[in-house]
């Protein structure tokens, strides 16, 4: 936390890995200073055993990604906001993996309380999107352009104006 010296967002660069020893000891908190992690344009990457909380932002107030496909394992994004899109994460033109993960409790005030997708694929496995919420569109999920694959993923209990738990712009996602 800010308490303790760190600053948010956490920037990456390829081939640096964020990794805690379980999600319930390791916290990255950003306190509402910023969004917490932010990964741009970057190759090898991966984060696990955490928890992502306390961000706030433009875009992606708990994760920014952009052009970049990290590893996401075992970490939960818990109370982000972001004014725009994604309170949980935020995806432009990024495949990432993210394999039991929970995404809960985001905010944002546009579209996409959970994640955000623009043109981006990631694969979800063993992922619970729950009590995420927008003032607009897609609750859990918005996708734009976007082709997710999702596997043994729960979608529940999402607040939103129009799709909930999902909405789709021109988008397939594989269920």
């Amino acid at each position: 936390s800010p308490e303790t010296g760190e600053n948010f967002p956490i920037t990456m660069i390829s081939n640096i890995n964020l990794i805690g020893e379980n999600k319930q000891t390791t916290i990255l908190d950003a306190q509402e200073t910023g969004s917490v992690v932010t990964i741009d344009n970057c190759d090898n990457n991966s984060i696990s055993n955490l928890t992502i909380t306390g961000g706030v932002g433009i875009n992606g107030g708990g994760i920014y990604l952009y052009e970049s496909s990290p590893n996401l394992m075992d970490i939960s994004i818990l109370d982000n906001t972001a004014y725009s899109y994604g309170g949980g994460m935020y995806l432009f033109y990024s495949h990432p993996n993210l394999t039991d993960v929970v995404i809960l409790d985001n905010t944002a005030y546009s579209y996409g309380g959970g994640m955000y997708l623009s043109y981006s694929n990631p694969n979800l496995a063993h992922v619970t999107i729950s009590r995420n919420m927008t003032n607009l569109e897609g609750g859990g999920m918005y996708l734009r352009y976007s082709d997710s694959h999702l596997i043994h993923t729960t979608i529940s209990h999402n607040i939103a104006d129009e799709g909930q738990g999902m909405l789709l712009y021109n988008s397939n996602p594989t269920l």
